[in-house]
This record gives C-alpha cells, sequence and structure tokens, in this order.
C-alpha cells in the first residue's frame, strides 16, 4: 500500500509539473520581460527630465544675455548726447542675433572693422 501511495503521489507530482510547470515558466519570463520595460521607462524618464531642466537653463540663460544687451544698449543710448543717440540705438539693436543679418547692421560692422566708425566727440 505505501508503494501505491508513493507512485500516485509521484504521478500527481508529475501531472502538477507537466500541467503547471509552463505556465510557471511563461509567468517567470513575463515578469522578467516587465520588469525589463519599467527600468527603460524610468530611463526615459529621467533623461526627458534632465533634458527639461537643460532647456530650462538654457533658456533662462539666453535671456539673461538678451536683458544684458538690452541693458548695455540702453546705457550707450543713454550716454550719447541728443544728436548721437539714434546711431548708439543701431547699434545696439545690430548686437542682438535677430537683426545681426540685416545689411544695414553689415554696413556699420564693416564701418567700425575699417576705422570710419562714429566716435563720440564729447559734445
Amino acid at each position: 500500500m505505501t508503494t501505491l501511495r508513493l507512485a500516485i503521489a509521484v504521478a500527481v507530482l508529475a501531472l502538477i509539473l507537466v500541467v503547471a510547470g509552463p505556465a510557471a515558466c511563461r509567468y517567470v519570463a513575463t515578469l522578467k520581460q516587465q520588469a525589463k520595460v519599467e527600468r527603460g521607462q524610468a530611463s526615459a524618464a529621467a533623461s526627458a527630465g534632465q533634458e527639461a531642466l537643460n532647456t530650462q537653463s538654457n533658456a533662462a540663460e539666453r535671456a539673461a544675455q538678451v536683458d544684458e544687451r538690452v541693458s548695455n544698449g540702453q546705457g550707450e543710448i543713454y550716454a550719447r548726447p541728443g544728436g548721437d543717440s539714434n546711431d548708439a540705438a543701431v547699434r545696439a539693436a545690430c548686437r542682438m542675433p535677430v537683426y545681426a543679418s540685416l545689411e544695414r547692421c553689415a554696413r556699420l560692422r564693416t564701418a567700425d572693422s575699417a576705422g570710419n566708425a562714429k566716435t563720440d566727440t564729447g559734445r
């Protein structure tokens, strides 16, 4: 009787392994794949967050540069005598990247490099 019980127990165990084994393997494989996907998503989220911070930092830096150029330009305009203030305003605008490619700004740069720039005569 003991041998019969042992044989039945082995048969039941073998049946459980045959039926449940592949399902358990698929479940473990699915968990591994899910963990891999989640690690990839976490890495992508971290990269996106870092990129957003860099973009914000770069935008703030550009805004500070623009503010500095505007402030310097205003200082130059206010420092010029009345008749020279328009020239100073144009020169200040030409230092801004948006206007730097204009023909008028190119002529000013050419004149400045040739030494023909307007100078403050102390009027």
